[in-house]
């Protein structure tokens, strides 16, 4: 369980650190590419998801063992942008 320890807490602090940025790049974002941020609701209503997430990965990583059930939406989660991006 410590390999797993150490994967939930890294994915959730990388996430983290990458995801909160964001709150305060919508204007950028917007500026740079117009029809992605077309409705700011989506944008905030993604990102607070995504962040939710994150805390959800450093709470696996404080017990693998109590929450390996919490763990198969947590794999979906991060695949999904994986199979998404090969997709596109």
């Amino acid at each position: 369980m410590k390999f797993a320890r150490v994967v939930f807490f890294v994915a959730g602090m990388w996430g983290l650190v990458i995801v909160t940025p964001l709150y305060f790049l919508q204007d950028t974002i917007a500026r740079q590419h117009p029809s992605l941020i077309t409705d700011p609701q989506f944008f905030y209503s993604f990102l607070a998801v995504t962040i939710a997430w994150q805390f959800a990965f450093l709470v696996i990583g404080s017990d693998p063992a109590r929450f390996r059930m919490l763990m198969i939406p947590s794999v979906v989660e991060k695949l999904g942008y994986v199979v998404s991006m090969i997709i596109l």
